[in-house]
């Protein structure tokens, strides 16, 4: 009972006989060891509400995302993704989510991100960047991409990693449309990049401490070839060159 918060504390047996005496002491022993407050009494609300059931007032939000590892992330991408519009829709039903997080919760799944955003870190997606979004992809396009590729899901993710022409196969509601040619432009995701370290400085007013980006130095893109090369860009992604470059 010593992580009990003081006014939980026993005092003369008068508390631990109220708790048990109203039932809840069973159902909530360990939340009161983690020094969390317990459901609020249950109530009846409303006129004429004798014998019915009783209503829970103000019950706790548990979080589901202490814990977090790599299949978690997925899980709130791929939830979120699912019945998502577009992109825009995509980050406001996010942001509701990543807003219930503690702070700790915040730094967890922006390592993971940021671990993520790392593993795409080569030539080859970066030449599919190039072609994706019109050309003229530099360090922050190819930023902003990658958390693009990172909201779209594991599966999208990972088959990408492996071959980037497969991004030719995905439609993207969320994207702006050549109006003359009907080519999908995909989105740079500059607002998903930054949700969770916005976030934790609107709960701490701190920045996010630098451990969460220790990941190491960026992986050896391996060797870059020449972007505004047609042939050589056809030959690496005839997919997505026949999809998104310019005639």
């Amino acid at each position: 009972m010593g992580n009990l918060d003081p006014w939980l504390r026993p005092h003369g047996g008068i508390v631990a006989l109220v708790l048990l005496v109203g039932g809840i002491l069973p159902a909530t022993t360990a939340a009161l060891a983690g020094g969390q407050a317990s459901y609020d009494m249950p109530r009846c609300v409303g006129k004429g509400c004798e014998g019915k059931e009783r209503e829970a007032f103000n019950p706790p939000i548990a979080s589901p995302e202490i814990g977090m590892d790599f299949g978690s992330f997925w899980n709130i991408i791929q939830e979120t993704r699912t019945g998502a519009r577009d992109d825009g829709h995509f980050l406001r039903r996010i942001i509701p989510r990543l807003k219930k997080m503690s702070p700790d919760e915040l730094m967890k799944f922006e390592a993971l991100r940021n671990k993520l955003d790392a593993q795409a870190y080569s030539w080859a997606l970066w030449g599919a960047a190039y072609l994706m979004t019109g050309g003229g992809c530099l360090d922050d396009c190819f930023n902003n991409f990658r958390a693009w590729l990172m909201s779209q899901g594991q599966k999208t993710f990972e088959n990408a990693l492996n071959d980037p022409d497969t991004l030719a196969n995905l439609n993207n509601p969320g994207t702006l449309a050549d109006p003359d040619r009907l080519r999908v432009r995909v989105r740079e995701f500059e607002e998903f990049m930054f949700a969770a370290s916005e976030l934790y400085e609107t709960k701490t007013d701190q920045e996010m401490p630098d451990s969460v980006y220790e990941r190491g130095t960026l992986p050896q893109p391996g060797e870059r070839w020449d972007f505004d090369d047609p042939g050589e860009m056809k030959r690496r992604y005839p997919k997505l060159f026949a999809k998104y470059h310019k005639q």
